[in-house]
């Protein structure tokens, strides 16, 4: 199941066919269903007569849609010790073989898979680690596929998009005192400053997919955490 809003072209094509449709409430209601509705308290719109009314429909987000969806989680983790250090590898994708959707009841479904505001089939994040004594280090390589923009005609290929994120961290171990316990934390997110694809939008100027992406460039933060 699937929560969403009907699109302007669902509703025309509901109301020019005469098949029972769950966007459409009633159709020719009387002059008193019309009165009815007017008169509930949460009406603030303005009133038509009924000889004007074709039918009533329902334009609110609800529980329409189907969506069947397969695939798979890939988690790995492997670490060694050496003189200098705890060294680790780290893996976890996530691959899509299938997301199909129908935004209506009664409706086919359609793969809609590495489309616009649908999942992408491959996801997921590549770290390497090191751990000696009190430092703490890691370099993480994130990845979303390549994907079509369907929200262009004709649809406009994205590129896949690479990203790496680094941390380096020192805990104190004073073994006694207010410093004990602390720890102090260097990151860094989009290592390089890679910008997102370009992705071109009719609906507004953006230019990049906000949910595939962030156009915030590179991110630094330090941080300093103290355990009790």
């Amino acid at each position: 199941d699937r929560i969403l809003g009907a699109t302007s072209q669902e509703l025309l094509a509901a109301l020019s066919s005469s098949a029972p449709s769950p966007l459409i409430v009633q159709r020719s209601p009387s002059a008193a269903e019309v009165a009815a509705y007017y008169a509930a308290s949460n009406w603030n719109g303005p009133t038509v007569p009924a000889s004007q009314i074709y039918a009533v429909v329902d334009f609110r987000q609800k529980n329409l849609g189907r969506v069947e969806q397969s695939g798979f989680d890939v988690s790995a983790t492997y670490e060694f010790p050496t003189e200098i250090g705890a060294f680790g590898a780290e893996l976890n994708f996530v691959y899509l073989d299938r997301y199909a959707a129908a935004r209506l009841a009664g409706t086919a479904l359609q793969d809609r898979r590495n489309t616009s505001n649908n999942p992408i089939d491959l996801t997921g994040l590549l770290r390497a680690t090191w751990r000696h004594g009190g430092w703490d280090a890691a370099l993480t390589a994130n990845y979303v596929a390549g994907y079509e923009n369907t929200t262009l005609a004709p649809s406009q290929d994205v590129p896949s998009w690479t990203s790496f994120d680094a941390h380096l961290a020192y805990a104190l171990r004073t073994g006694a005192g207010v410093l004990d316990g602390v720890t102090l934390s260097f990151d860094v997110q989009n290592l390089f400053d890679r910008d997102p694809p370009r992705v071109a939008n009719v609906t507004g100027p953006l230019g990049y997919d906000t949910e595939q992406a962030s156009a915030l460039g590179r991110i630094v933060s330090i941080t300093v955490g103290k355990r009790w």
